[in-house]
């Protein structure tokens, strides 16, 4: 049963009560002016309907679309498009934002006036006023009824999105010619703003996911077999960035989709677990190194000191005194590495303070502008940050002469400060592809007498302070760019 009919049905609007209606119109088409006229002074005057009234022209569109209604309330036809159309007068309330009470308040002034006009017909006042009260109540059993269900939706709808703006997963759903129907909230979900629908999923998505997951291979297969089809990890580039994504294809049966796509950024857990593995691997190095530099230390302390006084028991001229030069040159270099190893081995505990990253630069460079007078040193902006001032300039010396290395003492350093940051870039060749992925391991370098401990031991000294060192895949001036992060503290100012 249609619920108009229902309605009809419990209240007990009849035939009888249309033709009462009808009869009653005349009475009441003369005084519809009025009618409306007190209508809306009573909404002006109420503050949660006031707000739908923002001039003149608009209370005369409004005052017409109740002059149709109260029309429409008289004459009928009472039948299914009569109550569809009570219904979207319901569903228009609550796009507007007007609360369900306006609709019972606003029957309660119209059903009054009306009311007030069958004392004047001349039918009996008992029909009359049952006729108009049965009708008015149809009505707002209709608005008010679609009104909550709309309200309801609206509320779902809101809930829903906030839900799928806040995950970190994308969604997007594909209809039969596998061109996008609906997204994730682009303001919030990754590939948002490429995600637009109508459009082709292979024009939208980034072509190092769709080759590195053989998307368009397995899409099809997802959508020919019905089987849902996960994969597990896809290396791609996304806005100049390296991600690592997960993907999920969920077939379904659906007139507007034929396929939903997950697609989640699993980078941060991958460079977690990439982390772990490297703190677990660096702890056994840090292990072995303190073992092997204690074990070559105290010998290589006496063989030192025997060479020395060997060397001094001859005289200056003698021909072994270059040897012996060479060897105690060669013995200070293993001295080096050895306390190279115990850095590495067991950094020291940091006495965190306050360090003004600016005057921190100024003095590194000082330090070495005598010997690299080919190098132009720069500094931009300010900043401090939380750090021990002895490891921190320890790390950005061993950056800086790195740099001046790297550009055979010639070209430009720069050192960036902003509170809790500290870049360090140069205007050198910068570093090998094949050699970004083992920078900070152990060992490895590219110098031809390098240890591969420095950046290793800067990393550890920077992870002691609860900061960190890493490479800047965008270099400022074209070489290596690395990134010196710590905790800001509290925020300063630009002195100047």
């Amino acid at each position: 049963m249609h619920p108009l009919d229902e309605l009809k049905s419990y209240l007990g609007f009849s035939a009888r009560d249309e033709d009462t209606l009808r009869t009653v119109w005349p009475r009441v088409a003369p005084h519809l002016d009025e009618i409306c006229a007190r209508f809306y002074e009573q909404a002006l005057a109420h503050p949660s309907t006031r707000f739908v009234i923002r001039d003149d022209a608009q209370l005369a569109r409004l005052m017409a679309t109740l002059k149709t209604w109260m029309k429409e309330l008289f004459n009928g036809p009472w039948d299914e498009e009569y109550f569809e159309r009570r219904q979207r007068i319901g569903r228009v309330h609550v796009e507007i934002g007007l609360p369900h009470t306006a609709m019972f308040m606003a029957m309660g002034v119209v059903r009054e006036h009306f009311l007030e006009l069958a004392h004047t017909a001349d039918l009996p006042t008992e029909d009359v006023c049952g006729a108009i009260i049965r009708i008015t109540d149809i009505d707002l059993a209709a608005m008010t009824g679609n009104f909550l269900t709309v309200h309801e939706e609206e509320r779902l709808r809101e809930f829903s999105e906030l839900i799928v703006s806040s995950i970190p997963v994308t969604v997007v759903v594909l209809d039969r010619e596998l061109r996008i129907t609906a997204a994730t909230h682009p303001e919030r979900a990754m590939l948002g703003d490429r995600l637009i629908p109508g459009n082709p999923y292979l024009d939208s998505l980034p072509i190092d996911l769709v080759e590195g997951a053989a998307l368009e291979a397995h899409i099809q297969r997802a959508v020919d077999t019905g089987r849902q089809i996960t994969i597990p990890r896809v290396d791609a580039e996304i806005d100049g960035l390296p991600r690592h994504l997960a993907l999920h294809l969920q077939p379904v049966r659906h007139g507007r989709a034929s396929l939903i796509l997950h697609i989640e950024d699993i980078t941060e857990a991958v460079q977690n677990e990439a982390r772990l593995r490297r703190s677990e691997s660096l702890a056994q190095i840090g292990a072995l190194s303190a073992a092997v530099a204690h074990e070559l230390r105290n010998p290589l302390a006496g063989i030192s000191g025997a060479l020395q006084v060997f060397a001094g028991s001859l005289p200056e001229d003698d021909r072994r005194q270059p040897i012996m030069r060479k060897v105690l040159d060669q013995i200070l270099g293993l001295n080096r590495l050895v306390s190279d190893l115990l850095a590495f081995a067991r950094p020291k505990e940091p006495h965190v303070r306050t360090v003004d990253l600016r005057a921190m630069a100024e003095d590194v460079f000082e330090s070495q502008s005598t010997e690299a007078d080919r190098v132009t040193f720069e500094i931009d902006g300010h900043g401090s940050a939380l750090a021990d001032p002895d490891m921190l300039r320890q790390v950005m010396l061993n950056l800086v002469l790195n740099a001046i290395q790297a550009m055979d003492g010639e070209g430009t350093v720069r050192a960036e400060c902003s509170p809790g940051c500290l870049r360090v870039s140069d205007s050198g060749p910068g570093v090998a592809e094949e050699a970004v992925a083992r920078l900070f391991e152990p060992f490895f370098t590219t110098k031809v007498r390098g240890t591969g401990l420095g950046l290793p031991i800067s990393q550890r000294m920077m992870h002691a302070m609860d900061g960190d060192l890493e490479l800047d895949p965008r270099p400022g001036l074209g070489g290596a760019c690395f990134v010196i992060r710590m905790d800001p503290g509290a925020v300063d100012r630009d002195p100047t």
